[in-house]
């Protein structure tokens, strides 16, 4: 299949719209008219007797005198018929008539253009052929030999016939023409369109069964190359590229026919686009010969795809990239991992070095992997295969590129992965800081665990022609866990409320999430020294939810469990080796009803597990208290709907609510810390000894490694400048756009709104309960432990549960009722084990005694709910209700011996199975009513 062009004035007599003719006459004989292709002999004087024999009504093609193929009626009438049928869809999608000739008077006593059928075509399998000159004829040429099979038309000869048409159609549009030597549109424009247009026509009008598998069909070429294509003599892969491009412009048709990004599998298509493209002013045409930059018709393609479908050539292009990385699984029935050999398809698209695959597993080792794309091109693409297994759900994907100012301009990558409902995204950017000569960008994407996914890299300024060659791009890609799990609790903070959790998804982590030494001066004040912030902020970027946890600390970072500190409005200073927690609900959440709702940490627990200067991990506990339950800030800022609860009109949602967290993040600085010479190592120890860490299980508030702890933002000077929603003054000098306000992490003591966070957490691993029978000596071992409680039922359950380390969380505060919680494990998981009771009456500081249970729950463990399939693998606590008494015998209230311990008995406890158990459960925790710990 080709175009031959001739140079020289433009043709007399240019058809245009409408079709006129729309009749063809399919002849077994050479043209009379000279061709490129040297089929005929005769000179240029031969050309004006041609059209001088036309115009008196003479038929010079003279048939029979140059006959070289036998043809039978049945295919000459099929190839007719496609034509026309070909010519009616051009006409629909609003192409102007081709510029074709001859016109001559058809079987049927209409006018026909006539086509040629030879045997001498030699490698083409047809040929449309303009020459501009005033006499020479414009003629389409078809090979018998390639588009016949036994005298039938084969599925790629009807390709090759609509392809040939389509170039005739092309050269009536404005935007082509003959308009002088060497000013030919570019061959990625020009057989691009025709091989894309081609072979939709011949499925769409003649759907013969096409393989799957054939290339040409869905647009084969080497996209890690520019998307235009020049002609470059002794380029094997070019002329194959320029014609793959079919690929983009078929992309664009199914863009055009759905009205939004179409997906990889076969989707139907609409060129009118084309025709409007094609009926635009010519573009400069500087992408034909060999050295053309191809700037004039890329800006070109840029505009017109600006104009027709609202979106810049970068989106677009980056879009269709990543339906294009998995053409092969979906269009071509190539499965998707491939057995480890690499999918054949996109070797193609994607060239020499395929897809470098990265293997990720919940491993500090294989959580990062490093990738140099040695040379970027402009205006291309780059792929990377993604293998994540193992991990305990979804896994949030980093990508951080790192460049120079000078060489490397970042800021025109764009980022997507490959089946996701996300469209194409630019990079986050470090702000620019000329002084250390560098900046980065980062993206992050949600991926599904246990899957092969595919990221494509574009790299594609807004301005095409501006887009620069990135030489030796470093690239990281980091895999981490953010999400987690929130459950309901009203009237008060209790775990026990963790009944069916609410899945809480941070997809982003924001650019105040950093783990730094400090230079601030108000630390020395406070005493401190060697002070490192860790400040972790994780946002949901569609429903607003968040979560905050902040600390200062003496020494290095190191593995092990921090408190949480009742006071999230404190400054960080006064609570070294402690962490201030907040979390809360945006707008988009279902929690409070269209209302951002803001809970401030009362207590609980940061577990760190993993500690290294490329990642850190860890897990919370947070029980949490609404404390602006009379303030309901609406999307539109107006206090605009509250419930009665009482004598009182409050909120939407619970007064208090208990978040278990599982984390993973990056350790990063501000770039004004970077310019001070800080750097994250001074903060991490690489090789903490033995049992270090800060256990939070003694009643002493500072952690055992000497290390304080947070609250709020506290005043840290590190030479930037952003107002967290922890409401504090934090110099970090990073490029941050503030959220809304009302976000459920802004500031509620001085009303100014929180910044953006980004990614998040959940499930907490937690030691988990024994269910062996423990023996006496066992039982006493527990018994000495700052916090513990042994759980014995018998009736349709018999076991003996033995709580050894618990979470403890609720109390009271001397004046209200005691509301308690002990439990291990996480309220999904197999070995989930929680005792919770509220008192009746009020338990006053140091009070004991017996005490009436109106609310008794246990969990036993996790079941499948009812009313879910069979193979679901949501989980939720096998809970016992109930009611009983409490003998508290112990309520010490002196700080160094805080104490409260008793006997919960509750007769008749019933689960949603009707199964009924007698529940005795002996307990201690360290904390005592009215005594803040």
């Amino acid at each position: 299949m080709a175009l031959s062009i001739s140079a020289g004035a433009a043709p007399a007599g240019a058809q245009t719209s409408p079709w006129t003719v729309t009749e063809f006459e399919v002849v077994a004989v050479e043209p009379a008219a000279p061709t490129a292709t040297g089929i005929s002999g005769f000179d240029e004087t031969a050309n004006v007797i041609v059209r001088t024999l036309r115009q008196t009504g003479a038929d010079a093609d003279l048939p029979g005198l140059f006959e070289s193929v036998n043809v039978d009626i049945e295919t000459k009438t099929a190839i007719e018929v496609f034509l026309h049928d070909s010519a009616a869809q051009m006409q629909r999608w609003g192409f102007r008539a081709p510029a074709l000739d001859p016109v001559v008077e058809g079987p049927a006593g209409r006018p026909a253009y006539r086509v040629y059928l030879v045997e001498n075509l030699e490698d083409a399998a047809g040929e449309y052929h303009l020459d501009c000159t005033a006499y020479t004829e414009r003629v389409l040429v078809l090979n018998a030999g390639a588009i016949l099979s036994g005298g039938r038309v084969t599925p790629r000869g009807y390709q090759t016939i609509a392809h040939e048409l389509f170039h005739a159609v092309q050269h009536a549009a404005p935007f082509y023409g003959c308009t002088g030597s060497g000013e030919y549109v570019g061959p990625w424009i020009t057989e691009g369109t025709a091989r894309a247009v081609g072979w939709d026509l011949a499925q769409m009008l003649r759907p013969m069964g096409y393989s799957t598998r054939e290339g040409q069909r869905w647009g084969e070429r080497d996209y890690n190359r520019r998307l235009p294509i020049p002609v470059v003599p002794d380029d094997p892969l070019g002329d194959r590229d320029a014609y793959g491009t079919s690929s983009f412009w078929r992309f664009l048709a199914e863009y055009h026919a759905a009205g939004s990004k179409p997906g990889p599998d076969e989707n139907p298509v609409d060129y009118g686009y084309l025709a409007s493209m094609f009926n635009s002013p010519p573009a400069t045409r500087d992408c034909f010969n060999e050295g053309d930059d191809c700037a004039g018709e890329t800006n070109w393609a840029a505009a017109q795809v600006q104009g027709l479908f609202g979106e810049p050539l970068r989106t677009v292009y980056t879009n269709f990239a990543e339906v294009l990385a998995v053409y092969g699984h979906y269009r071509r029935g190539i499965d998707r991992g491939d057995g480890g050999r690499g999918d054949p398809w996109r070797r193609s698209v994607f060239a020499i070095r395929q897809c470098p695959k990265m293997e990720f597993r919940p491993t500090p080792e294989q959580r990062v992997h490093d990738q140099t794309v040695d040379m970027f091109n402009r205006n291309s693409t780059q792929c990377f295969e993604i293998d994540a297994e193992n991990f305990d759900r979804d896994i949030m994907l980093e990508i951080k590129a790192d460049a120079t100012v000078e060489d490397l301009k970042i800021e025109h990558l764009n980022a997507a992965v490959a089946d996701l409902p996300i469209l194409a995204k630019k990079p986050i950017l470090d702000a620019l800081d000329p002084e250390a000569g560098r900046r980065s960008g980062t993206w992050r994407f949600e991926l599904p665990d246990n899957e092969i996914s595919f990221v494509v890299l574009t790299n594609m300024a807004d301005n095409p022609s501006a887009t620069t060659l990135l030489d030796g791009l470093p690239l990281t890609f980091t895999a981490v866990e953010e999400y987690a799990y929130f459950g309901s609790g009203d009237p008060g903070p209790s775990a026990s409320d963790i009944d069916a959790p609410l899945p809480f998804e941070l997809d982003t982590v924001t650019p105040l999430t950093v783990i730094m030494p400090s230079a601030s001066p108000l630390h020395a004040e406070h005493g401190l020294s060697d002070v490192c912030v860790v400040q972790l902020v994780f946002e949901d970027s569609r429903t607003e939810d968040g979560l905050v946890l902040k600390m200062d600390l003496e020494g290095p970072l190191r593995p092990g469990t921090y408190d949480i500190h009742d006071d999230d409005f404190a400054r960080s200073e006064d609570n070294p080796g402690r962490f201030g927690a907040r979390f809360g609900f945006g707008h988009g959440s279902s929690v409070g009803q269209g209302f951002a709702i803001s809970f401030g940490a009362r207590s609980g627990t940061v577990t760190l597990d993993t500690v290294t200067t490329s990642f850190v991990s860890g897990r919370a506990t947070i029980v949490g208290e609404n404390r602006r339950p009379t303030h309901c800030e609406s999307p539109s800022g107006e206090d605009a709907y509250y419930e009665p609860r009482g004598d009182q009109l409050l909120c939407p949602g619970p007064s208090g609510m208990v978040v278990q967290a599982k984390f993973g993040v990056i350790p990063k600085m501000s770039t004004g810390a970077e310019r001070l010479g800080l750097s994250v190592e001074q903060c991490i120890d690489t090789d903490p000894a033995p049992g270090g860490g800060s256990p939070s299980t003694s009643s002493d508030p500072t952690p055992a490694n000497g290390t304080p702890g947070p609250g709020a933002d506290p005043e840290t000077d590190t030479g930037t400048d952003t107002d967290t929603d922890t409401d504090t003054d934090t110099d970090t000098d990073t490029d941050t756009e503030p959220t809304e306000p009302g976000s459920p992490l802004s500031g509620e003591s001085d009303g100014e709104p929180g910044d953006a966070p980004t990614s998040g957490a959940a499930g907490a691993d937690t030691d988990t309960a024994e269910s062996a029978t423990p023996t006496s000596a066992e039982l006493e071992a527990v018994r000495r432990g700052p916090r513990w409680a042994i759980i014995r039922a018998s009736g349709d359950v018999d076991d003996v549960i033995v709580l050894d380390a618990p979470q403890f969380v609720g109390g009271c505060d001397g004046a209200t009722p005691l509301q308690a919680s002990l439990f291990q494990g996480l309220p999904h998981e197999e070995d989930f084990a929680q005792i919770s009771f509220v008192t009746e009456a009020t338990v006053g500081t140091g009070q004991t005694g017996a005490f009436g249970l109106g609310d008794v729950k246990w969990d036993h463990g996790v079941v499948t709910p009812a009313n879910l399939p069979a193979d679901t693998t949501i989980r939720v606590p096998d809970r016992f209700v109930g009611a009983g008494a409490l003998e508290l015998a112990t309520h010490a209230t002196s700080p160094p011996d805080r104490r409260i311990a008793g006997v919960v008995t509750a007769p008749g406890m019933r689960n949603r199975d009707g199964k009924v158990v007698d529940l005795e459960v002996e307990f201690s925790a360290d904390w005592s009513c009215g005594i803040t710990p």
